[in-house]
């Protein structure tokens, strides 16, 4: 088994050290072929061909390029951190309205409110502070609820 691997892995890795041959024909036209040119050729090159890799080129981002990059992760940290904060507020401003319109609805349909006193008990409103409960909350809806 182990010996037919090895033929094997040798039969697939012959191709990638082939001769490749290079030549010009009759017409002009440049030519590429793993046999050689007939010989009529006039002029023929051999190419050698390795499959492996050319060595990277690529050097270290310079001085400049990670300024950049740390400049850019910067206003996109900046950038995340607004979106965030924004979110938050139109939640907050989402929850304050839904409070305002229920405590509307429920100031609408009591003609009377108990309020604490300030002495451990409660009273009733007037109907002026009735209104104005109601005027509030009005306000409060326009300022919460936009959409």
């Amino acid at each position: 088994m182990r010996y037919l691997l090895l033929v094997l892995l040798l039969n697939l890795s012959m191709p990638a050290h082939s001769q490749v041959y290079k030549w010009v024909d009759s017409n002009g036209s440049v030519q590429y072929s793993d046999q050689p040119p007939a010989a009529s050729v006039a002029s023929e090159a051999k190419l050698n061909i390795n499959s492996k890799p050319l060595p990277s080129t690529e050097t270290a981002p310079s001085s400049t390029t990670q300024k950049e990059l740390q400049e850019f992760k910067g206003r996109r940290d900046s950038a995340q951190e607004e979106a965030a904060i924004k979110q938050m507020e139109i939640e907050e401003n989402n929850k304050r309205c839904a409070d305002a319109q229920s405590r509307l609805k429920m100031f609408q349909e009591m003609p009377r409110i108990s309020l604490p006193d300030g002495k451990g008990s409660f009273r009733g409103t007037t109907e002026d502070e009735h209104r104005e409960l109601i005027a509030e909350e009005k306000v409060n809806i326009s300022t919460y609820c936009k959409h």
